[in-house]
């Protein structure tokens, strides 16, 4: 079945649901924030009652997103995901049974009754969008906000490498709904406390280097966060694709300390499958940008990825 009749098929089911939860993946980004509240916002239209579950704090950059929402009172008969692509970033909280999932994630391995996965849309936002549009509802400046935001927020502000025409065509589309695009961009991208502007001065600072330099390793512990007093839902998730930037650098590695392990995103340039690198130690993403987990401690994780690492430096691999 092509995408086309995969979204048809999608959008006719959620017009018959009548009450369902919404799922976000843990650590949420303005993706998967975005377009649950888009999708909630359209099922509500159509008389549905409709809730988002989002279980961990949500960082001080996409708060603007769930302005003006509130949880309606019902027992939920669905359950729907959106860009979660395993089941490892399915909140605590979220029944165990996923209804429907909806994701642009090659990696995706949700055990969903009905699945929506659609490789080459750069955000779960552009997928949502056009749910939306098949199931015939008008955009309002909310549900616009939420979309362009899901959207410039996996684009990289339409800069990374998965920005595709669609991508602008949608964005384009949004625009005329909203008073000033350049806002949500200023929000999500540029403004920083000096907290965060610390933070990062110590991150950066304290980068290795590696494999002739062709990878970037940093860390963010705990005792880090407590200096600053900054949570880990609330760090600059740019700090990332700072790393690589660096010329030389072909893989970066972030590590953060959290409860129960270390969270670590990746980063790639061309040439370098960061979803296959991921996958060594069970996580997965896209081909420039995945993460993972350990439940190792910090120093434990940090050595295992620059020893397994090396093949990849060494020998490059296939991704492209």
């Amino acid at each position: 079945m092509n995408k086309e009749k995969k979204i048809i098929t999608i959008a006719s089911m959620l017009k018959k649901i009548n009450n369902a939860n919404i799922i976000t993946h843990k650590n949420p980004d303005a993706d998967t924030l975005g377009s649950a509240m888009a999708l909630c916002l359209a099922l509500r239209k159509l008389g549905k009652c409709a809730n988002i579950i989002v279980e961990e704090e949500i960082s001080s950059r996409i708060e603007f997103l769930l302005e003006g929402y509130e949880n309606l009172n019902f027992k939920p008969q669905c359950t729907i995901s959106v860009d979660i692509s395993s089941d490892s970033l399915i909140p605590e909280s979220a029944p165990e049974k996923v209804d429907i999932c909806i994701d642009h994630h090659a990696t995706n391995n949700i055990a969903a009754d009905y699945k929506l996965v659609i490789e080459d849309a750069a955000a779960t936002g552009e997928i949502v969008f056009e749910i939306i549009e098949e199931m015939g509802i008008p955009l309002c400046k909310t549900m616009a906000k939420c979309l362009y935001a899901a959207i410039a927020s996996d684009t990289g502000c339409f800069k990374y490498s998965n920005t595709t025409k669609k991508s602008h065509l949608i964005a384009a589309e949004l625009m005329d709904y909203l008073e000033d695009f350049a806002k949500i961009n200023r929000k999500m991208f540029e403004f920083e406390s000096i907290k965060d502007f610390k933070l990062k001065q110590m991150v950066f600072a304290n980068t290795e280097f590696f494999y002739n330099g062709t990878l970037a390793i940093a860390e963010i512990s705990k005792e880090m966060l407590d200096e600053f007093g900054i949570t880990l839902e609330q760090v600059d998730v740019a700090i990332a694709s700072e790393l690589i930037k660096i010329e030389e650098v072909k893989v970066s590695a972030l590590l953060k300390e959290k409860d129960g392990g270390i969270k670590v995103s990746l980063r790639t340039v061309e040439g370098y499958d960061a979803a296959e690198i991921a996958a060594m130690w069970g996580g997965g993403g896209h081909k420039r940008a995945s993460g993972c987990m350990f439940t190792e401690p910090l120093h434990v994780a940090r050595q295992k990825i620059i020893d397994d690492l090396k093949v990849f430096l060494f020998e490059g691999n296939n991704g492209n």
